[in-house]
């Protein structure tokens, strides 16, 4: 038989906060522009409205990046200034901007330094294996059409790139090295002039540009200065939907990310519904120091990252506050329990010896009456209430461990 001190114990430890209802503002105050935050579950109504108001507190105050395959959430970003009329009034000039595959218009490799840009072509892992010194043949080939660009003082992009070398050697000696140090140019031939590395440079520029065609840069249009680089800068929001299947692109978001993180300026990333399981930008995401905000939004965990639990907790650590909405099954719901936690539950047991009368054991007489208590480990919010919240909602605060329920999000 449990007793109320066992109760009052057993609340403490557990340590939840109940409410009555609450909302994306009151759980996301515009006071915690730095939190990191990751909502699941629910409808995807619920979802963009977390993620509306978590854009809504950095809003003109900093670069805003949105990655994500949801065409509904662009289209209720189309119409933020009007949802969120007092962010919108107060920062009016704040640049806005939207790259899908109706409007490719993103300009890779643009504001990235020449080491990034190498990085962005032939990724360090691969060009550092031993297997493959060839690609670090063509990576330093490729410097030299960097090298090119910036002694003419012109944007190191990808339509530059694909200019420089599509040409073949005599005419790019011809056309773009007239001007160039002796020294210089007689190094760039050399470098060029090697068995077949300019043929293989050009395959692999032309290789990445076919990965970004038509989904979120485009050959067919005239260069543009839209990056995230330029885009955080300038403290501009951003969105960028990528297709499904898109690691290639994820990857080289990751570059541009990881220029971002060295730069050291402060910008929010939101990550909605996009697997980045196979994608290097999920190793961005674990590593990135405080100067990054980030926002996941999801299905559930496993939507944007399929590789299992201890993964799925790895991302999930990283998060500030998580907000769970109902989730779908009981499945689904354990790794958010097992994420939050157990607590030591408390019993209180009374026995009775046999042979006693009621009036000895009532008044403690002889050994009648004997008290013992246990301890149980117990799920602070068990998957089965995971699933039957309803219109509800949990917060888990990973920063001071308070968890709050509310019966209603409105």
């Amino acid at each position: 038989m449990l007793f109320n001190g066992s109760e009052w114990i057993n609340k403490r430890n557990k340590n939840i906060n109940q409410v009555g209802s609450t909302n994306a503002a009151k759980w996301i105050p515009d006071s915690e522009i730095g939190t990191s935050l990751a909502v699941f579950g629910g409808n995807e109504a619920q979802r963009m409205r977390v993620v509306g108001q978590g854009i809504a507190r950095c809003f003109g105050q900093m670069g805003i990046v949105i990655v994500h395959n949801n065409w509904n959430l662009e289209n209720m970003l189309k119409d933020f200034k009007n949802q969120y009329v007092f962010q919108a009034e107060r920062y009016p000039q704040t640049p806005v901007c939207f790259v899908n595959s109706e409007n490719p218009c993103y300009e890779p490799l643009y504001g990235l330094n020449s080491s990034r840009v190498i990085d962005a072509v032939y990724p360090r892992d691969a060009r550092e294996s031993s297997a493959n010194m060839q690609q670090h043949i063509c990576a330093a080939a490729l410097m030299k059409y960097i090298k090119i660009l910036e002694y003419k003082n012109v944007p190191v992009d990808l339509d530059n790139l694909l200019y420089l070398s599509n040409m073949e050697l005599e005419v790019l000696e011809q056309r773009e090295l007239g001007n160039v140090p002796v020294g210089m140019r007689d190094d760039i031939l050399i470098s060029l002039s090697q068995d077949n590395i300019l043929r293989q440079v050009r395959a692999d520029i032309n290789y990445f540009a076919a990965q970004m065609d038509d989904r979120i840069w485009s050959g067919q249009r005239p260069a543009s200065n839209i990056s995230i680089i330029e885009a955080v800068k300038n403290r501009a929001m951003l969105s960028v939907k990528v297709p499904s299947n898109s690691v290639a692109i994820m990857d080289y978001l990751s570059v541009e990310i990881n220029a971002l993180l060295d730069s050291g300026l402060q910008f929010l990333l939101v990550v909605d519904s996009v697997n980045f399981q196979n994608s290097a930008i999920k190793n961005s995401i674990v590593i990135a120091p405080s100067q990054i905000s980030i926002i996941l939004s999801a299905k559930d965990i496993q939507e944007i990252d399929t590789a299992g639990t201890s993964s799925g907790i790895g991302i999930l650590n990283k998060m500030s506050k998580i907000i769970l909405f109902q989730c779908a099954n009981a499945i689904a719901a354990k790794q958010y329990s097992e994420l939050i936690g157990n607590y030591l539950r408390q019993f209180e047991n009374y026995n009775y010896s046999e042979g006693k009368g009621l009036l000895d054991i009532l008044i403690g007489h002889g050994e009648g009456r004997g008290k013992g208590v246990s301890e149980q480990l117990y799920a602070r919010i068990g998957p089965e209430e995971l699933v039957r919240l309803g219109d509800g909602a949990v917060l888990i605060n990973q920063v001071n461990g308070q968890i709050d329920i509310a019966k209603r999000f409105i």
